[in-house]
C-alpha cells in the first residue's frame, strides 16, 4: 500500500536516503519464503551508507527445489499443543497472562454455529447462508477472508490484531472448535515460546502479536544487514 496509495511520502523518502548517500534496495517479499508459517507480503526497504544491501536470499518455497525446503505451515507451528482455557476460565484461576497466553476469546453460540459449518481453507461463501450474517448474504461480494478455518498444511493466513475473532478473519482453529489462540497466534509469529507478553489484556497481546513482524523474518533482514555493515565497516568487528 505504501508503494501505491502512500507514493508521494515514499518516493521522498527515497529521494532524501539517496540525497544523502545511501543505496537502496527494495522489494515486496513474502515471509512465508524465509520460513514463517504465514503468507504475509511486506515492502522492505534496506539502504547502505555508501553501498547496497541485497535482500536476504528466500530459504523456503511453495515448491520446494534443491536450495529451498517447503513452506513451513500452521501444522509445524501448533499442532500438538493442548486445548487452550477461555479467556473467562483464565481470568477465574487469576493473572491471564500466567497462563502462558494460550488463551482464547469466549465465542457466542451463533458464531460457533458458523464456525462448525467452516472448511479449513475457505471462506464466509462455503457456510450455509442462513448461518451467515445478514450482511454476507445474497449477492455480497465484500472481503472475503473471514469467517473460515486455517488449513493444516498450508503457510497461516495473515495474522493480524484481530487474530483471536472469528468475524476478524480466517483465524478458526485447522480441527477444533475454537479460534486460534493468543499464544498459536504468537508461534505463527515466529515468536519465542518463552517470549512473555507482559500485559493483563487480551486486546492488547493480540495488538502486540498482529502489528509485529514475524521474528525469524526480522531476524532474516537483521543479519543480512550485519553481513553488510561488517563487510563494508572501516571499523573491526
Amino acid at each position: 500500500g505504501l508503494v501505491k496509495n502512500g507514493q508521494p511520502l515514499y518516493r521522498e523518502l527515497r529521494a532524501q536516503l539517496t540525497a544523502m548517500g545511501y543505496r537502496i534496495s527494495e522489494a515486496i517479499l513474502q515471509v512465508a519464503d524465509y520460513g514463517v508459517p504465514q503468507l504475509r507480503r511486506r515492502l522492505v526497504l534496506l539502504a547502505g551508507l555508501g553501498f547496497e544491501i541485497p535482500m536476504p536470499e528466500p530459504t523456503h518455497s511453495r515448491v520446494p527445489t534443491g536450495t529451498r525446503m517447503s513452506w513451513t505451515t500452521v501444522r509445524d507451528a501448533i499442532e500438538g499443543l493442548p486445548e487452550p482455557r477461555t479467556l473467562s476460565e483464565a481470568k477465574d484461576r487469576g493473572h491471564v497472562e500466567h497462563s502462558d497466553w494460550h488463551v482464547v476469546r469466549n465465542i457466542s453460540a451463533r458464531n460457533l454455529e458458523r464456525l462448525k459449518a467452516a472448511t479449513a481453507g475457505k471462506t464466509w461463501k462455503h457456510i450455509p447462508e442462513d448461518l451467515r450474517p445478514p450482511c454476507h448474504r445474497g449477492s455480497y461480494g465484500g472481503f472475503g477472508n473471514v469467517y473460515g478455518r486455517m488449513e493444516w498444511d498450508r503457510p497461516s493466513p495473515t495474522i493480524t490484531g484481530g487474530c483471536t475473532t472469528f468475524s476478524k478473519g480466517r483465524f478458526g482453529h485447522p480441527s477444533s472448535d475454537r479460534t486460534i489462540s493468543v499464544r498459536e497466534a504468537a508461534s505463527l509469529q515466529t515468536f519465542p515460546e518463552d517470549y512473555r507478553f507482559d500485559t493483563p489484556y487480551m486486546e492488547h497481546a493480540c495488538n502486540i502479536i498482529g502489528n509485529a513482524l514475524p521474528c525469524d523474518f526480522a531476524e532474516a533482514l537483521s543479519r543480512r544487514c550485519a553481513s553488510d555493515l561488517r563487510k563494508h565497516s572501516r571499523i573491526s568487528p
